[in-house]
């Protein structure tokens, strides 16, 4: 046979070059999996094949789960009807139709309209891929056809044509171009082209193509294959059995799907993950976007002062190189601010590429309409609606949001499989919270299954099932509480900070589901201070709590409340406490026992507010409630120890700070066992005992510094500071308090490090200066209701002794009264010029 069969089967017709199945002369949609098995079960009708069989035909290489090989079967006998194909058990399947084998046509010279670019253009100059051209060059000397995919404009064709170019000088090489070619037919045509070899006519051109095939060795650069792969496959199975020295690179946006091909995926330029000009300077994809600017705009230079923007831009476009270049354009005409306002419009505004590019790749829109345009029905509705995720999902996101009764979970994961394999969607770091791996869109990919998705009217309702599944999602977080670490916790549930934003933003702020949106913004609290993003958190929570209303859920409701008490607890502690006695109230209706949660925050709010006796009642409350869970049990423990920190009665303090650490450590929570040694290090400064203070201080810097955790090391370091200017090493003391103060700030933290701050100023002499920064941390306390804690107290009895000593008290309180109207700001100036 020159080329596949055409099976003709009750109806049907199976046309392998084509990759088509028809009923009645009606194009089918099938997956390509399921296409792939119904040819092999077809061929050998009457015959069992084996699973292995199967699993070896349609996944070659692949190592598959056999469910992968049911579904498809599935599939079939939905399509063809159930006895079309039997299930012979311990065995395999086998088809139980009668069929036709028909020979396809001959496939005849390509039409000179349609016929491809036989000669290589001129090489542009590579950015960043030497690895890959080293790793391809090597791949080509083990394997004799290795397939170079990636999404379309990543810069497939440049790569190639850069190993071309190295490769002319060491043999025979030939290019051909198949973007032009409309059909499988013309094929054979176009690869006699590159080699100009001229085919006789009276014989199937694919026969006559390999009975001229030069002699010795050639590589053969087939640019652009994935709207032919099968075709491509087909063919290249014939040439490399008959031509024993042909070695084949293949760019495709699919793999060919041959035993024989070696894949490399060519992943998108790197760009700069730090600021500043240095980092800029070594990223290819700022690179190729400062070259192809200099090109339309000669004095364009990278400096100092645009190197961030241009690196924020690169990344904004996921280092893909043609939309870069696009971009490079824009920048020219419209400068670089302009082009960073309006990526929002990428669609619109990346286009206008040169002329003498193919079309689809003169527009962003265009390589996507031509990637698109390869993909099935069902894979385009998947397509589309995977645009409502950002920043990733997992497959049990995808089947829960993607999923309907027009699609079923088995072909949502087959789409899905397939758009991985057409480079539409990729894979994300990390694993998915089944273990399985997450994927993503490139954003440029997301925007434009975006324009397709609201297009089909299908953004509202994909937009509901996706503020569901993440209703559903923190849900569950919310009940891990205290059963993972915070790290773990963290990075379980971390990775869906984007997909949480988004949802937030369709019900809450487009109104679209407010009580969806007043759950997730409950159940999802914790996070915002994990991941450092306080501020954030509390204008959700913020938001959600305009919309509640009598007909809200008190179980939503009252995790709103306990999420925006967890929140302020630190920078407003009466709100806090006002929001946890609703929250209380609110579990307490529902019947929840969460209700001990909201009262232990009571407890640790009441510290800070002076209300002690109400701390230890509410103590006492939860000391039942709390054994039956460790995480409740050390945090009781820990507002215990504090409790008895602020009544002076230390040794019981440490007695109940021992008891925590050591239940977070059995709990295996490393970033809790850092907030007891914190607290152990505050206890001895408070008691007294500063060389244990700056021990427990040294020690939890390293481990904060380990974790990487700046909220926490900011307050491990500021109360370093203050150990050490008790011991009079005040050069350590305010490199503590450098590192310390824009953590503070950032984490809403910084008027309780004022004392010390005022303190390291006396110590320098600057006693009118220590006055006023005194005078702003009364104020700044007094404005949230909170009162020194005993270490705090312990800075200013000291402070004021040696204020005392220089200065006359009118001109104390003088000094005390101008620094109350000092910000932020007047505070650092001051203390740390």
């Amino acid at each position: 046979m020159s080329t596949p069969p055409v099976l003709r089967f009750s109806g049907f017709e199976w046309h392998g070059a084509e990759q088509r199945l028809t009923r009645d002369g009606q194009t089918l949609d099938l997956g390509s999996r399921a296409f792939e098995l119904l040819g092999l079960l077809a061929r050998q009708t009457g015959q069992v094949v084996s699973k292995e069989t199967a699993f070896e035909h349609v996944w070659p290489g692949r190592v598959v789960e056999e469910n992968n090989l049911q579904v498809q079967v599935s599939a079939l006998r939905r399509l063809l009807g159930r006895d079309a194909i039997a299930t012979v058990p311990g065995r395999g399947y086998r088809f139980t139709w009668p069929v036709t084998f028909v020979a396809a046509t001959a496939l005849p010279q390509p039409p000179s309209p349609a016929e491809p670019t036989a000669g290589a253009p001129v090489p542009p100059p590579l950015f960043g891929r030497d690895d890959d051209l080293s790793q391809l060059h090597a791949a080509l000397g083990r394997h004799r056809l290795v397939t170079l995919v990636g999404e379309g404009g990543i810069g497939k064709t440049r790569l190639a044509l850069a190993l071309l170019e190295q490769a002319r000088t060491r043999g025979r090489v030939a290019w051909v171009d198949l973007s032009g070619l409309a059909d499988a037919s013309g094929l054979p045509g176009a690869v006699a082209a590159g080699l100009a070899l001229r085919l006789p006519a009276g014989t199937p051109a694919d026969e006559a193509l390999l009975a001229e095939w030069p002699a010795g060795p050639l590589l053969l650069v087939l640019d652009n294959c994935e709207h032919l792969a099968a075709a491509v496959g087909a063919l290249l199975v014939r040439l490399l059995a008959g031509a024993p020295a042909l070695r084949v690179l293949a760019t495709s946006q699919v793999r060919l799907n041959l035993a024989a091909e070696h894949l490399h995926r060519l992943a998108p330029l790197a760009c700069p993950q730090a600021r500043g000009l240095a980092a800029a300077e070594r990223s290819p994809a700022v690179q190729l976007l400062v070259q192809r600017v200099r090109e339309h705009q000669g004095t364009f230079v990278l400096e100092a002062a645009n190197a961030d923007a241009l690196g924020a831009l690169c990344r904004q476009l996921d280092g893909l190189a043609l939309a870069i270049e696009l971009a490079a354009s824009q920048v020219a005409r419209l400068g670089l601010p302009a082009v960073c306002q309006r990526l929002g419009q990428r669609l619109r505004l990346l286009t206008g590429g040169p002329l003498d590019r193919p079309a689809r790749h003169r527009t962003l829109s265009a390589t996507l309409d031509w990637s698109h345009g390869l993909l099935g029905e069902t894979e385009r509705c998947v397509f589309r609606r995977l645009a409502v995720f950002q920043g990733g999902f997992d497959l049990p996101a995808c089947l829960a949001v993607v999923s309907d009764a027009s699609i079923d979970d088995w072909s949502t994961t087959e789409a899905l499989a397939a758009l991985v394999d057409h480079c539409l969607v990729a894979l994300a770091p990390g694993a998915g919270s089944d273990g399985g791996p997450r994927y993503r869109l490139l954003e440029s990919t997301r925007a434009y299954a975006a324009s397709l998705c609201a297009a089909a009217d299908e953004r509202i309702a994909v937009g509901q099932r996706h503020a569901q599944w993440m209703h559903g999602r923190f849900e569950q977080a919310f009940e891990e509480l205290g059963t993972r670490s915070d790290t773990g916790w963290r990075e379980a549930f971390g990775p869906d900070l984007d997909n949480l934003r988004a949802a937030l933003q369709f019900c809450l702020v487009e109104r679209q589901a407010p009580d969806l949106g007043i759950g997730l913004a409950g159940w999802s609290a914790d996070l915002w201070p994990l991941l450092s993003l306080l501020d954030e958190g509390r204008q959700w929570l913020a938001l959600a709590q305009g919309q509640l209303t009598p007909q809200t859920a008190p179980r939503a409701a009252a995790a709103l409340w306990d999420g925006t008490g967890y929140l302020w607890q630190d920078a407003d502690p009466r709100r806090a406490l006002e929001a946890r006695l609703q929250a209380e109230a609110l579990w307490r209706q529902a019947g929840d026992r969460r209700w001990v949660r909201s009262v232990l925050g009571q407890a640790w709010n009441r510290l800070y507010l002076d209300q002690l006796a109400p701390s230890e009642q509410a103590l006492a409350d939860t000391a039942l409630a709390v054994e039956a869970s460790v995480h409740l049990k050390a945090l009781h423990r820990t507002t215990l120890g504090a409790l008895r920190q602020r009544q002076d009665r230390h040794a019981e303090a440490l007695v109940a700070y021992e008891e925590a650490l050591a239940l977070r450590r059995r709990q295996g929570d490393a970033r809790r066992v850092l907030i007891m040694l914190l607290n152990l290090g505050d206890l001895a400064c408070s008691s007294g005992d500063t060389e244990a203070a700056v021990r427990w201080g040294r020690e939890a810097e390293a481990e904060a510094l380990r974790q990487d955790d700046p909220a926490l090391l900011g307050v491990i370091l500021g109360n370093l500071c203050t150990a050490l200017l008790f011991l009079g090493r005040t050069d350590e003391a305010e490199d503590c308090a450098r590192r310390a103060a824009p953590l503070l700030r950032h984490s809403d933290g910084l008027i309780y490090f004022v004392d010390s701050l005022a303190w390291l100023t006396a110590q320098r002499g600057r006693l009118p200066q220590a006055a006023h920064l005194l005078g702003c941390a009364d104020a700044g306390l007094a404005a949230r209701g909170v009162v020194r804690q005993p270490a705090e107290q312990r800075v200013v009895d000291a402070l004021l002794a040696a204020l005392s000593a220089h200065a006359e008290p009118a001109a104390i309180t003088a000094w005390r009264q101008a620094g109350a109207a000092w910000t932020d700001v007047d505070v650092l100036a001051c203390a740390l010029p």
